[in-house]
C-alpha cells in the first residue's frame, strides 16, 4: 500500500509500508522490597511514529527534507494516508535520515515524537 505523504499538508514523497508506531509509557511502578507488590504511579505517554518516504528523484528528496527540516521544534500534522488514521500523527519531527540509494530512488526515513498525553 503506498499513498502520498503530507506534512501540514504539503506532499513530501510515496509513503510506504510498514511504519513503525510506538507508545512510551512515563508511569513509574514501585516494588515494595519486603513483599514483592508492585505499585503503579501512573503518569502520561507519548507516541512515537517512524515514516518512510521515497522520493522519485533527487530534487524531490531535497525539497522533502527541506519540508521536514523547517518543521524542527514546531508541531506539524503528518499524514501517511488520508484513510488510516493509525498514519497519522501531530508532533514534532525528531530525527531525518536520507538514503540514496541512486539519483532516482531516495528514501527518507524520520521519526515524529508527540506531545505527552495524561
Amino acid at each position: 500500500m503506498t499513498q502520498q505523504m503530507t506534512v501540514d499538508g504539503d506532499p513530501i514523497g510515496i509513503c510506504i509500508y510498514p511504519l513503525d508506531r510506538e507508545t512510551v509509557d512515563y508511569s513509574l511502578l514501585e516494588r515494595d522490597e519486603t513483599f514483592g507488590d508492585i505499585t503503579a504511579i501512573p503518569r502520561g505517554y507519548s507516541d512515537s511514529v517512524s515514516y518512510i518516504v521515497v522520493a522519485e528523484d533527487a530534487s524531490q528528496a531535497l525539497a522533502a527534507r527541506s519540508i521536514l527540516t523547517s518543521k524542527r521544534g514546531v508541531q506539524a500534522t503528518y499524514v501517511g494516508h488520508p484513510d488510516h488514521p493509525i498514519s497519522h500523527c501531530v508532533g514534532y519531527v525528531t530525527r531525518i535520515k536520507t538514503n540514496t540509494e541512486s539519483l532516482n530512488h531516495v528514501l527518507l526515513t524520520f521519526t515524529v515524537e508527540t506531545d505527552v498525553v495524561l
